[in-house]
């Protein structure tokens, strides 16, 4: 995935995506997202379900803030995945 330098934030750079067997619409079935390691300067983001919410078990990956190429070339991002154990997100 690429993304222009100064791109402005809610630019989209990707979409991960995963599935659960449970039974769609249950509390075991929801998926969610997180990018657990490569964002330490914090200009990422995923948006659940993209802008509309559309697709729940879909993740876009979003600018947050300020790209700045003297600062970092480029990153490598860790998404994980998400699940709801007794309304606490896990990851």
């Amino acid at each position: 995935m690429t993304v222009e330098e100064e791109s402005p934030p809610g630019t989209e750079v990707g979409r991960v995506s995963a599935s659960d067997p449970d039974e769609d619409g249950t509390d075991n079935a929801a998926v969610g997202f997180a990018i657990v390691d490569g964002d330490d300067d914090g200009v990422f983001d995923i948006v659940q379900g993209g802008e509309a919410g559309e697709d729940l078990r879909e993740g876009v990956i979003v600018v947050r803030g300020r790209l700045d190429r003297e600062k970092a070339e480029e990153y490598l991002l860790t998404v994980g995945r998400t699940f709801k154990w007794k309304n606490i997100y896990i990851v």
